[in-house]
């Protein structure tokens, strides 16, 4: 090869490296393609019994429960967890003797997740903070969430919402057909057409009097019917478990009252209504009293259930 082919060849494979280096400069990354989300944001829980816990991490306290439709303000994403703003109906946990007529006499008062010392601290109130107390012992006053309180979602289980100047979707936002939309709109369609959340069929009830409402951030209504009433009307309010757990039996779930010496008020059966998939939800209800119970409580066919 003399030096002019060499030169030529030189040339051409210098040319070749220069193209092949502008495209990848001009090529945009997968990240840099994303769009960042933006904080606060708008955000809806996308799965049935979204856990709100204490710290992002499966380790932290379970606070509190989110059905799928639940709307939530979003401030910061971590390690795949998103922090959000407390709900305010979240009961949280302050040392009793450190209140005064709902008022913080300490310098500074730790809120927890859970009526214990070793609890995960949420948030801080200052000395003269008030709260809004719901129930306490000696020890412990359960509140309601103050402002400050932020919980944490794993980053898979909500999708941020678009923000209303138009920008774009993220995390998991798609564009709907109009029976997708539609159905968002009616969260608790299934439950009412009779398959259960986890996709079996149940018994296919009747249309309920009452009309079934949408969800939000605080209630989630599902309605049924079931052929003639029996019995005394009855309304109920409690925390929904599971009756052998509480050591009856004569049914299988139960409502309980109570944080801290929790009692069955009345025990639960439904042919229209899945109650397992409320167990550890506070709900009302409303059905009919079948029986008594040998200890005295009422034994009630549960017609329509609310998540309060």
């Amino acid at each position: 090869m003399n030096r002019t082919d060499f030169l030529r060849g030189a040339r051409a494979g210098m040319l070749i490296l220069a193209l092949c280096a502008g495209a990848v400069r001009g090529a945009p990354s997968g990240k840099a393609a994303r769009t960042q989300p933006r904080f606060p944001s708008d955000g809806e829980i996308n799965t049935d019994a979204t856990n709100l816990r204490a710290g992002r991490s499966l380790n932290y306290e379970a606070v509190f429960r989110l059905d799928r439709g639940a709307r939530v303000t979003v401030t910061g994403l971590e390690k795949g967890w998103y922090r959000i703003e407390s709900p305010e109906d979240v009961p949280c946990y302050v040392s009793t003797r450190f209140l005064a007529e709902g008022k913080v006499l300490c310098g500074r008062l730790n809120v927890r997740a859970k009526p214990s010392p070793k609890a995960t601290v949420i948030c801080q109130l200052e000395r003269g903070d008030s709260v809004e107390e719901i129930e306490k012992n000696d020890l412990w006053t359960v509140i309601k969430a103050p402002d400050c309180a932020e919980l944490w979602v794993s980053e898979e289980l909500i999708d941020l919402i678009g923000d209303e100047e138009g920008g774009e979707k993220t995390a998991g936002e798609k564009d709907k057909t109009p029976d997708e939309a539609e159905l968002d709109e009616m969260p608790v369609a299934s439950a009412a057409a009779g398959v259960k959340p986890t996709g079996e069929p149940s018994p296919v009830s009747s249309p309920s009097p009452a009309p079934i409402r949408p969800v939000s951030v605080k209630a989630e209504t599902a309605a049924h019917t079931a052929p003639g009433p029996t019995g005394t009307p009855c309304r109920r309010q409690g925390k929904l478990a599971r009756a052998e757990e509480m050591g009856v039996s004569g049914a299988p779930y139960c409502l309980v009252q109570g944080f801290f010496s929790p009692g069955v008020v009345c025990l639960l059966d439904s042919r229209t209504v899945n109650l397992g998939h409320y167990q550890g939800d506070t709900v009302k209800i409303w059905g009919y009293e079948l029986s008594r119970h040998v200890s005295g409580i009422p034994v009630v066919d549960v017609r329509r259930l609310e998540v309060e």
